[in-house]
């Protein structure tokens, strides 16, 4: 299938995918230890993934998505019975219990709704994290089962979706 058969939605999420696959990498994750760069690099990925996957669900839905960041607005976006089934799919994934004790010891909330306002402006702040030298105190990513959440009502809807490789398009040099 060439690329100008795919539906503007498809395009957006094999996109999506890679910047979801770079990072959640375990490379990257074995890296963060060593360099807050790094966390921001895959930060800055998990985030514009969950917005683009978010705007394919918008798309999907009414046609073209708002142009805006926030994963708060674009998640408001939604139909409500949309927002139910992300909410039941992010309440479905297994979560560590020394990580939910580490957030709520850390202050940070463990709920969706928390978790989501959060992680609201990630990939802006991730992106542009050199021109601010302290972060936020209530400001971050946690973000990733929501993303996972909202990735699985895609490909609920859309289940070739996940099993289709796109050709490469060449870059010219």
């Amino acid at each position: 299938m060439s690329k100008s058969q795919l539906s503007r939605e498809e395009r957006a999420f094999y996109q999506a995918e890679a910047f979801r696959k770079i990072g959640t990498s375990k490379t990257l994750g074995e890296a963060f230890e060593a360099n807050l760069n790094v966390i921001n690099v895959a930060e800055v990925c998990v985030a514009f993934a969950l917005e683009v996957y978010l705007k394919i669900l918008i798309g999907l839905q009414f046609g073209n998505p708002p142009r805006t960041h926030s994963l708060v607005e674009l998640f408001a976006c939604l139909n409500q019975p949309t927002q139910d089934r992300v909410r039941k799919h992010f309440a479905a994934i297994p979560r560590r219990p020394e990580v939910v004790a580490a957030l709520t010891a850390a202050g940070a909330p463990s709920d969706f709704d928390g978790m989501l306002a959060v992680s609201d402006d990630a990939f802006v702040r991730a992106r542009y994290s050199y021109e601010n030298a302290t972060r936020a105190s209530n400001k971050g990513w946690l973000g990733t089962e929501i993303m996972e959440a909202v990735r699985q009502i895609i490909l609920d809807a859309h289940p070739v979706w996940g099993t289709r490789t796109p050709k490469p398009t060449k870059v010219p040099m």
